[in-house]
């Protein structure tokens, strides 16, 4: 059994789908962190050390200081056994790696570089328009076709509803129409 280590600092913005993986890590494994927030893309020479990329999240605790999601994330299913995160066999690890890795890729590639660093970073954080027409051909293109795929990969018929005022669900949606919404 894994002793819980003290307080991990975990630098970088919870607006990051990569922040946000490492701190449902955390959770899900029980361990205490703080998050030390910083703007993506800024950090003076020590972040820069840390993060020879410049990207966040960065992990520190007692024992490392590691940066990417995915090599923090792996740190933390082998250092602290229980609860698992993966799945018991080869075939299904294998599979929640692929997902891991599409989420990462792909979906990152949509949703945080085409859509959310035009709409967002580029006007709030670097004072730069908005390319609307770039954004508009990732959500009508792009981001089908990330979907269908995910969809594929659903278990059953889809995702349901939301629940209603009767705490039942009324009927079934796919992933597209629930992700999408009324775009």
């Amino acid at each position: 059994m894994s002793v819980v280590p003290q307080s991990a600092t975990i630098i970088g913005s919870p607006v990051s789908p990569y922040v946000r993986k490492v701190l449902t890590a955390c959770e899900m494994k029980g361990v205490p962190y703080r998050l030390d927030p910083i703007v993506p893309f800024f950090g003076d020479d020590r972040f820069g050390e840390l993060s020879p990329l410049r990207r966040i999240p960065v992990f520190i605790d007692e024992r490392v200081s590691l940066c990417d999601s995915t090599v923090i994330s792996e740190y933390l299913e082998d250092r602290f056994r229980a609860p698992r995160m993966l799945p018991a066999t080869p075939e299904l690890r294998a599979r929640a790696r692929w997902l891991e890795e599409f989420a990462d890729t792909r979906m990152g590639d949509v949703f945080v570089w085409r859509i959310f660093y035009e709409a967002v970073i580029l006007p709030f954080i670097f004072q730069k328009p908005r390319n609307k027409k770039k954004i508009e051909m990732a959500v009508a293109e792009q981001l089908p076709e990330v979907m269908a795929y995910l969809e594929k990969l659903a278990p059953g018929e889809g995702f349901p509803l939301r629940r209603d005022v009767d705490g039942r669900y009324r009927g079934r949606r796919s992933l597209q129409q629930s992700e999408m919404g009324a775009h």
